[in-house]
């Protein structure tokens, strides 16, 4: 298992977004330090999730 090869492919769709240069609500996802912050804060898992109280991703009208 890897960034590169497992995990940033997941990530892709959502880099048009979370990408260096335009971090859409403070989050960057298209580069392993991103992912990570991203994760460690619970961020990325509750948005993916929609959990309550985290802005769900992809939005709606995106899906």
């Amino acid at each position: 298992m890897s960034y590169v090869n497992n995990i940033k492919p997941i990530l892709s769709s959502c880099t048009s977004c979370h990408k260096s240069g335009n971090t859409s609500g403070g989050v960057l996802l298209d580069t392993y330090q991103g992912v990570k912050s991203s994760i460690s804060g619970g961020k990325l898992l509750g948005s993916i999730s929609w959990a309550s109280g985290f802005k769900p991703m992809p939005p709606e009208d995106l899906k």
